[in-house]
């Protein structure tokens, strides 16, 4: 069935429903350069496509403000493709330098196709009536290849089309047949130096970047002394147990008198409740607050602990001392930081071994399980942080 499919993959396929047709799949045929039919916006217009996670756009918003110190492009008119998740972040931390937004549906693409084309027409009906001349897909890889991606290429008009190789070799001809221009980048782990390598390309200089920030002003009036802890994730099978975070609560609170605050989406309360309860309600539950009120808390905290999730590169990327709890999966294309004091990823030995191996091979590593990370290794981690670390020192008792 696999080589079937692969045979027939580009042919058009029709599907009918009670003589409905629901939907048609195209061959993707390559990218034409279209002519502006509109010749009176002068800067040139940009559209980038990035519909990816949170921690995916935490990993690429620093080259946003790289755009705009380009002389070609310091005037552009810039338009970003983002998912829902990062809106909150996105319309805070980058509606300064970005001159449009538009998001689409972060679970969109675990919908059936027909539906799919259905939906991103209607999200994205404001940009398939302009014209752009450059779309850029950044990063472009096997493990975030969208449909979004060709639907774009097929319904909005530009001049030009720009991705990257990615982790994916140029023979791929169906996968690059659409673009007018593929930049090779280079054959390195982590997603930040991919992306970083793009826009290098792209802007013709050099990036003096080395690491994803978050800048923000200091707030010396909020409450210190505390640990933020994250439990959630996008998938459960990236979420550590509960009864393990609530042991984690005590351990905080017994041996270095933090408070804990959890934090987390609405749709993550119950999640977050249960763990409080099973703690003996030693935590504070902030489910749904606004994404300026998570930042700070994040910023301001003595130590963020969490599973492989947006919010720990959102703690890296604010400064804040940070514990991953990893089940190899994101291994090591998106854990693979530089080495630094402020941060501690911990993961079962065997799964780092079998994750470096399947991303060396081409493959896309699996998650093992991820309550193989034991309790006294998070421990370890926890203590590795706050003992003798000058930042706790001041945050935890500079009440």
């Amino acid at each position: 069935m696999k080589l079937l499919k692969e045979k027939y993959k580009n042919f058009c396929i029709y599907t009918y429903f009670c003589g409905i047709r629901l939907f048609k799949r195209r061959a993707f045929k390559p990218f034409t350069p279209k002519e502006n039919p509109v010749k009176t916006k002068k800067n040139k217009q940009i559209l980038i496509v990035k519909a990816d996670s949170l921690g995916d756009y935490v990993l690429m918003r620093n080259f946003w403000q790289e755009i705009r110190k380009t002389e070609a492009y310091k005037n552009a008119h810039i338009t970003l493709v983002l998912s829902s998740c990062t809106k909150g972040f996105a319309d805070y931390l980058d509606s300064g330098v970005i001159d449009e937004m538009v998001f689409v549906p972060h679970l969109l693409f675990e919908k059936i196709r027909w539906r799919q084309e259905i939906a991103l027409r209607r999200y994205l009906s404001k940009i398939m009536k302009n014209y752009y001349d450059e779309i850029w897909f950044p990063s472009q890889n096997v493990y975030n290849f969208r449909y979004i991606n060709y639907f774009i290429m097929r319904h909005v008009s530009a001049g030009a089309v720009i991705g990257s190789s990615g982790d994916m070799p140029l023979n791929c001809h169906d996968y690059f047949r659409p673009y007018t221009l593929v930049l090779p980048v280079k054959s390195v782990d982590f997603e930040f130096e991919l992306n970083k390598n793009f826009f290098e390309k792209v802007l013709k200089r050099d990036i003096h970047l080395n690491f994803p920030e978050i800048a923000l002003p200091k707030c010396p009036s909020v409450q210190t002394g505390y640990a933020v802890i994250s439990p959630g994730a996008q998938h459960a099978y990236r979420c550590w147990h509960e009864q393990n975070f609530a042991d984690l609560i005590k351990y905080l609170k017994k041996e270095y008198r933090l408070n804990v605050f959890l934090i987390g989406s609405v749709s993550e309360k119950l999640k977050l409740q249960r763990i409080n309860a099973l703690s003996g309600n030693l935590g504070d539950v902030y489910a749904g607050r606004p994404y300026k009120e998570i930042l700070q808390i994040i910023q301001n905290s003595a130590l963020y602990i969490g599973n492989d999730s947006g919010f720990f590169h959102v703690a890296a990327a604010l400064k804040t001392p940070a514990v991953c709890i990893s089940s190899g999966g994101a291994y090591p294309r998106f854990m693979k930081y530089p080495p630094s004091r402020l941060y501690e990823i911990v993961m079962n030995a065997d799964m780092r071994k079998n994750a470096e191996k399947q991303f060396h091979s081409g493959k896309e590593a699996g998650y093992g399980p991820i309550n193989a990370v034991s309790l006294p290794a998070v421990y370890a981690a926890v203590d590795k942080q706050l003992k003798g670390n000058e930042i706790y020192e001041f945050k935890a008792y500079a009440v």
